[in-house]
């Protein structure tokens, strides 16, 4: 099993750009100041516009995460009844997605697995 993310699926999940940004967003929003709904007038905010949908640029991440996966731009509406069909309605689910989770954690360890158990 050494190696077993280099050009695997569980790569592909764990490097995920919308995993990714799911996830970031989950660790972040509850550091957030403001906790308005429109954030978009604050100075100092972090702009993720280009990670969102031209209707969800400017929310604040705390209500991103109940946002459909679609607010992501490059997911169109028509992909979240597949989202859907698999447990994940919203930007929280995807962000704490046990898979996603599981990918990125043997993908890890992956980088220290020797072939033969040899240290």
């Amino acid at each position: 099993m050494a190696n077993a993310c280099r050009d695997s699926e569980p790569q592909d999940l764990a490097t995920w750009k919308f995993a990714r940004w799911a996830e970031s967003i989950c660790i972040l929003s509850p550091v957030e100041q403001d906790g308005s709904h429109d954030v978009s007038k604050i100075e100092s905010k972090m702009n993720i516009n280009k990670a969102l949908d031209k209707e969800w640029e400017g929310w604040a991440m705390s209500f991103l995460l109940d946002a459909p996966l679609s607010a992501f731009a490059g997911l169109t509406p028509a992909k979240d009844p597949i989202f859907e069909s698999i447990g994940l309605t919203c930007i929280k689910d995807l962000g704490e997605w046990k898979y996603y989770r599981w990918a990125k954690a043997i993908c890890a360890l992956a980088e220290v697995e020797s072939e033969n158990g040899s240290s």
